[in-house]
Parts: structure tokens; C-alpha cells; sequence
């Protein structure tokens, strides 16, 4: 058992916006409780270019009641032509050199650029070092890594594992892609959900289907079968009573979703916050779960945001593989096989429909992750940094 006021430092390359993505979901959500629940002392290191906007009162609030146990530190330096972290890598060496406190007891990198960011930097020799792994990294970062340098990144991505005491994941889909691959153990917390706070109002007599893709713009994450599925859908002898929506950012197809906007053939609403996202969900029916799941380009583990459009009840139309049916099943969701056109559009006409029965998978599908409670994840959180 780690002493009493251990201290804790976080890393994440990320400006601390509170809807930029999972990860930062899981920052303003779960973190807060945990924090309140422990005796450490937390500093959370992020960063941004300085011509990256940045406002401190969304953590500021979120945190008000614990802010004597944790601090948000966002480093910043000017734009320049090399890859992001590395910048990171030089401010974060800067700020410990100039940090009068304690030594670090334990270490918390949430992710693989986090971990070659603090790779070898003496202030954390001696903690206890952690990696949070919320994706398959090379999977992710399939597009924008040259395919010759994947082996090297492989073998990188293997001492970095190797070198960490404890290895997380949020899916077990993550924990056996990377056991196999580099034969290290890896636990499993997957994300967790305050179920009273997602509600759901029922609007099965509305005479429009309202689908959404909700998430990042980009291909792992399935933005491109979304759209032709709303192309596909069009040409349907109902498709002006089905309206697709998306919420979220990314520069991945910006071009098409504008011309899809302007066709009227969807409606962008950019970013939704996710204090916002209760009021937005309630006047949704489906929901899409696109993340591929490939050999080479795909993520991985669960889903902040399919855990919250399940507790709303929402009908979840998704690909049938190793992600999702870690907690997706026929009984609570419409599975399709990943890829398929064709079954998404007989699925979409089938929900069109039989409302009624779409809307019973989507009841289920609140039960099914209500067990995911925010309590028993913080207690799988203990395990790992307190044992």
C-alpha cells in the first residue's frame, strides 16, 4: 500500500478541453470522483501551441471540490515544423528542472506519446510509472506514420511497455492485441458512467428518424461509411424522413460533410460539449458505432460515448466485431458486418419501420451498462495505483 500523500503526476498531450476526446471525457467524468476517494496529491500535465486557445474554468469547476489534491499544469511553446510531442518532451523537462516538490511516487502516461515523453527523464526514475492505453496506437496512427517506419515504431512501442510497471487498457480487445504482441500483462478498467445523469425521452411516435455520428472525423473511427450511408439512404422511398446529424471535429472529410450540409442531406453541429450531451441525445433515435477494428487501421476498447448513448437509451447501429461486442449484443443493438453498405441500409429500413421493437434493444442496451458504474471502475482504479 503506497504511503499517504503520495504524489501523482498525469501526463497527457492534450490542452484539457473538456470535449476533445475520450480521454479527456474520462479526465472531467471519472477523475473528479477518484481524486475525492484518495489520499494522493495530483498534478496533471497537458499541453498547447501557444496559438491554441485554452480556457482553465471548465477544470477550474469540475474540480472545484477537490482542488486541494489536484492541480492542472498546461504547458505551452511556440508552433514549430516537428511532431507535437516532442515539444512537450522539452517544456515538460523545463517545468520539473524549475518544480520545487516532492519526488513523484507514481507516474500515469496516458498513452504511447506520453510514455516516450517522459522516457528517461530523471525526475521519474524511481516512480512507479503507469501507461493508459484507450487504442491500439499503430492502428490509429495507420495514415500518418509512414508504413516503412512501422516496424521501428513497433519495436519502440515494445520497450516502452515493457519498461512500465503497470500497463492499462479500457477494452479487453486492447489488453489481447497487445499481450500477444509483446507477451506483457495488461489490466483491464474499462470506462465507467454515471447512469443517473444520462436520461433518455422517449420520441417513438415522431415521424423522423434521427441518426447521429457522434465522435472524432476520421477514418478509424468510420466517418467515411457513415456518409455513404446517408448517400445510400437518400435514394430510399423514405430517406427525406430519415435526418442524419454529426457532432464532432476532426479535418478528415470536411469537405464532404460541408457538401452533405449544403445538400441538407445532413446536419454539422461541430463540436457538443459533453455537459451539453444529455439535452442533444434526447432528440436522437440512433446512434452509429463505427470504429473499425482491422489488422492495420482501426482503435479499440470502450467507448465514453456509446456508454452514454446506451444509458440514454439510444438505438445503437454498429460493426459486429471484437470492440463492440464487449458490450454490444443482437438483443441490445443492431450488429452489422463491419464494412457492409448493404446491412446497414437493411438495418436502417428495418428501424425505420418497427420503431417499437428498435426501441426495446435500445432499453436494454441502458441495462446492459449500468453495470459499468463510475464506483467499481474507481475500485479497479485503487488496485492499480495503490497495491
Amino acid at each position: 500500500m503506497q504511503k499517504k500523500n503520495t504524489n501523482v503526476d498525469i501526463i497527457i498531450l492534450s490542452r484539457l478541453g473538456s470535449s476533445e476526446g475520450g480521454r479527456e471525457s474520462w479526465i472531467y467524468n471519472f477523475l473528479p470522483l477518484y481524486v475525492d476517494q484518495s489520499k494522493h496529491n495530483f498534478c496533471l500535465i497537458g499541453y498547447r501551441f501557444n496559438d491554441e486557445s485554452y480556457d482553465s474554468s471548465s477544470f477550474d469547476q469540475r474540480f472545484q471540490s477537490v482542488q486541494n489534491k489536484i492541480k492542472a499544469e498546461v504547458l505551452s511553446s511556440n508552433r514549430g515544423k516537428l511532431p507535437k510531442f516532442i515539444y512537450m518532451r522539452q517544456e515538460l523537462k523545463r517545468f520539473l528542472a524549475q518544480r520545487n516538490e516532492k519526488k513523484v511516487e507514481i507516474l500515469v502516461c496516458m498513452g504511447i506519446f506520453e510514455l516516450f515523453i517522459t522516457a528517461s527523464l530523471k525526475q521519474y526514475k524511481s516512480a512507479k510509472k503507469v501507461v493508459w492505453l484507450r487504442g491500439i496506437f499503430l492502428h490509429e496512427k495507420f495514415y500518418s506514420i509512414p508504413r516503412f517506419l512501422h516496424p521501428f515504431f513497433r519495436w519502440v512501442e515494445g520497450r516502452l511497455l515493457r519498461s512500465c510497471d503497470v500497463v492499462v487498457s479500457n477494452g479487453s480487445d486492447i489488453k489481447s492485441y497487445y499481450q500477444s504482441l509483446y507477451g506483457i500483462d495488461v489490466e483491464v478498467i474499462e470506462n465507467g458512467i454515471d447512469i443517473r445523469r444520462w436520461k433518455n425521452k422517449s420520441i417513438e411516435n415522431s415521424k423522423n428518424l434521427k441518426v447521429a455520428y457522434i465522435g472524432r472525423l476520421s477514418r478509424e473511427k468510420g466517418l467515411d461509411f457513415f456518409l455513404e450511408m446517408v448517400e445510400r439512404a437518400k435514394q430510399l422511398p423514405f430517406g427525406e424522413d430519415i435526418e442524419f446529424h454529426i457532432a464532432g471535429s476532426g479535418e478528415y472529410l470536411s469537405s464532404k460533410v460541408q457538401k452533405f450540409s449544403e445538400l441538407g442531406w445532413v446536419t454539422y453541429h461541430g463540436t457538443v460539449h459533453n455537459e451539453d450531451m444529455v439535452e442533444f441525445l434526447q432528440e436522437i433515435d440512433v446512434c452509429v458505432a463505427f470504429t473499425l477494428a482491422g489488422d492495420e487501421l482501426g482503435g479499440g476498447g470502450t467507448s465514453n460515448a456509446l456508454f452514454e448513448q446506451m444509458a440514454c437509451e439510444k438505438i445503437i447501429l454498429a460493426w459486429d466485431n471484437k470492440i463492440f461486442r464487449q458490450v454490444l449484443t443482437r438483443s441490445n443493438s443492431f450488429l452489422v458486418n463491419e464494412g457492409s453498405i448493404v446491412d446497414l441500409i437493411q438495418q436502417l429500413e428495418y428501424i425505420f419501420h418497427y420503431r417499437a421493437t428498435s426501441i426495446s434493444r435500445g432499453k436494454k442496451a441502458r441495462e446492459t451498462v449500468s453495470i459499468f458504474s463510475m464506483e467499481s471502475q474507481i475500485e479497479k482504479l485503487k488496485h492499480v495505483l495503490e497495491d
